[in-house]
C-alpha cells in the first residue's frame, strides 16, 4: 500500500492521529463522513480505532484504505511525499 501527495498542496506540519467523532474529510467532491467511509469500506470496526490518519493544517489528507482528500494526489512534475507499507 503506498501513496504519493503533492506537497505544493499540503499545508505543514504533518501529523498522524487516531480516528475523532465528528471526523470529515472531502472526497469525490463532498465532505463525507470518515464513520460512513470506513463502513463502506468494509474495515473491521475492531480495525477502526487502529488506522493512523494523516493530517495537514487543512484537515484530514490520507486514511489508508479509505480515503484521499481530493487534490492531494500528486501530479507529474511536483515534488512528493511517499507513504508506503510493506504488505508482511
Amino acid at each position: 500500500l503506498s501513496i504519493t501527495l503533492n506537497t505544493d498542496a499540503i499545508s505543514y506540519p504533518l501529523i498522524a492521529r487516531n480516528r475523532r467523532e465528528g471526523d470529515r474529510i472531502l472526497s469525490g467532491g463532498m465532505h463525507k463522513s470518515v464513520k460512513k467511509l470506513m463502513c463502506d469500506k468494509k474495515i473491521p470496526k475492531d480495525i477502526r480505532p487502529h488506522l493512523p490518519i494523516i493530517c495537514d493544517g487543512k484537515g484530514i489528507l490520507w486514511i489508508p484504505n479509505v480515503a484521499v482528500r481530493d487534490g492531494i494526489c500528486s501530479k507529474k512534475g511536483n515534488q512528493k511525499i511517499i507513504f508506503s507499507k510493506k504488505e508482511v
